[in-house]
């Protein structure tokens, strides 16, 4: 399958989770300006994650400033995609 140059290896990352807590969410759209897939969008002044796009790269983990959003791979080592929290 073809792969992006920004993150080579989306097919790894597929089948992982992403948690979201609204309650910590302070709405600064960080997540949604690095999203390489648009798969974060804002609704009705709430986050809305399409998981049809998402492929569980971190990118809006790492970016969060508020610890809002948790993605997790099928890895045990998160330093490939994500920050020790």
């Amino acid at each position: 399958p073809p792969r992006s140059t920004l993150f080579p290896y989306t097919t790894l990352f597929r089948s992982g989770t992403l948690t979201y807590n609204d309650d910590l969410c302070i709405m600064c759209e960080q997540c949604v300006k690095i999203c390489p897939k648009d798969a974060i969008s804002v609704k009705s002044k709430k986050l809305v994650f399409d998981m049809n796009k998402c492929i569980r790269c971190g990118a809006c983990d790492n970016i969060c400033p508020a610890y809002a959003i948790n993605v997790q791979t099928d890895f045990e080592d998160r330093t490939i995609n994500g920050r020790s929290k």
